[in-house]
């Protein structure tokens, strides 16, 4: 024994039962009649029979997707990052997400239509966006990374300015960064005369001889400058001995 459905003067589906009636869509109400069954036998059908009111299936969600998966920002400099679902199927019937983000702090938020935002007093830290469909709970993540804000060097000071030297003799140089928290700190020391003095990477100066020679201490970061002016002397000669009073002059 097999059946026929039809919709109006159209056969729809035909064959043993349980019948398939297709094209209609997901999660749609179909009203009592609408369609139509009979039951064929000696290839003859019976009389048609209402199909009572009944609604398709929905499409069932069965994953999503978060993006970006990465996202970075400065600590103590507001921002705000917009996040993007993507629901599998893509024809799933319910696409409804909701947002959460952890740890809970103070200023960090994240929207129902998923901009998360933060304000300047967001400490530095690693902070996790979750994304979860309203069908099925299926979740998704995405993380934040605040940095501590970079303090860039903005100036340095070479002690002491200016010194004089015998040849042979040396002189160390002192150089402050400012400001005093920079993070890099690091500075690299350069004699312009190396033939009248000459200066080592933790800016000990040697006079080698007579003259003037200018040493410059330059900072890593910013290539903050400043100079130090080494005057090279001959030492002077040692006096004659003084001749013994008791010794005879000759």
């Amino acid at each position: 024994m097999s059946f026929k459905i039809y919709k109006g003067d159209d056969v729809v589906a035909e064959g043993a039962s349980p019948l398939e009636i297709k094209g209609i869509g997901a999660n749609k109400s179909v009203a009592k009649g609408e369609y139509q069954a009979v039951r064929v036998e000696d290839d003859k059908e019976s009389e048609r029979v209402d199909i009572p009111t009944f609604k398709t299936l929905p499409i069932k969600v069965t994953g999503v997707t978060l993006a970006p998966n990465n996202m970075t920002g400065v600590a103590g400099t507001a921002g705000d990052r917009q996040l993007n679902p993507t629901i599998a199927p893509s024809d799933a019937t319910n696409k409804k997400v909701t947002y959460s983000v952890a740890p809970a702090t103070d200023g960090l938020t994240v929207s129902t239509d998923g901009v998360l935002a933060w304000t300047a007093d967001v400490p530095a830290g690693e902070y996790t966006v979750t994304v979860t469909t309203e069908d099925g709970k299926k979740t998704d993540t995405s993380k934040l990374v605040l940095s501590k804000p970079v303090i860039k060097v903005t100036g340095v000071t070479i002690a002491p300015k200016t010194a004089e030297l015998e040849v042979g003799d040396t002189q160390q140089l002192s150089a402050t960064v400012a400001p005093s928290n920079a993070d890099d700190k690091s500075v690299s020391y350069a004699s312009k005369a190396q033939g009248i003095a000459s200066v080592d990477s933790k800016g000990l100066v040697t006079a080698k001889t007579a003259g003037e020679a200018e040493i410059v201490v330059t900072t890593t970061d910013g290539s903050k400058t400043d100079t130090c002016v080494v005057t090279v002397v001959e030492p002077e000669p040692e006096p004659e001995p003084e001749p013994d009073p008791e010794e005879p002059e000759e």
